[in-house]
């Protein structure tokens, strides 16, 4: 009876929170969660050059063993995959600027990012600029930026035309953060058909040019100020 009131609870735990293929997967809320189509080979953690204080665990996915990455020239931030396929990239820890941007050749595998997590983040500036197959981002808040006043989204998801929904949330941060920036957010992103985030109603004094060019298949594109498109 024990065994059995056992084997349910476990499959209750797994069960909860995330979706994964045809099957529930239990994740930690800490951890920075990415998805990629993967072809086999290697892959490079894309941690943006020149970062510092990095200690971060990487799980691969594949069922390997896990990389512990302290800085941006590790030569554990490269991992064989041995066949292609789907993998969701788990990372706890410290890692404050993560770029798949930065490496045209294998920012195309990215397709979801399934959970923020709480890594450190401390920029977002161009991150995903032309992640073209990257469809989904979290339903939820983007993280609140681990640096003083104001923050630099611009670019963050420029080019991302894969896109076609955007959370109404995602930037309303506890506390807006006066100056920040979201200039060329979303050029370009025109797959959106959701209503993009109203950030010129929420921000104060927030820079937002180009912010969503080109997105005209938003619902809500009409209602956008000129000066953020």
């Amino acid at each position: 009876m024990k065994k059995l009131i056992f084997i349910l609870f476990a499959f209750l735990v797994i069960s909860c929170e995330a979706q994964q293929g045809n099957f529930f997967w239990s994740y930690k809320t800490s951890e920075f969660i990415t998805r990629w189509n993967m072809p086999s080979g290697d892959f490079t953690l894309p941690i943006y050059t020149n970062s510092t204080a990095i200690s971060c665990t990487v799980d691969w996915g594949d069922g390997s063993p896990v990389s512990i990455i302290s800085s941006y020239t590790d030569a554990d931030r490269v991992h064989n995959y041995a066949s292609s396929g789907i993998y969701d990239i788990k990372i706890t820890g410290i890692l404050p600027h993560f770029r798949p941007s930065q490496y045209s050749a294998t920012r195309g595998y990215l397709t979801d990012i399934i959970q923020w997590g709480d890594v450190g983040v401390k920029l977002f500036q161009f991150s995903y600029y032309l992640c073209v197959n990257l469809a989904s981002i979290p339903n939820t808040q983007i993280p609140a930026p681990k640096t003083a006043t104001f923050e630099f989204y611009n670019g963050v998801f420029e080019g991302c035309t894969s896109l076609t929904s955007l959370p109404s949330n995602m930037f309303k941060l506890d506390i807006p953060l006066a100056g920040s920036e979201f200039a060329r957010a979303f050029y370009g992103c025109t797959g959106i058909t959701s209503d993009v985030p109203d950030l010129w109603n929420y921000y104060d004094s927030a820079y937002g040019a180009l912010c969503f060019r080109n997105c005209t298949n938003a619902s809500n594109y009409a209602s956008i100020p000129a000066a953020w498109k």
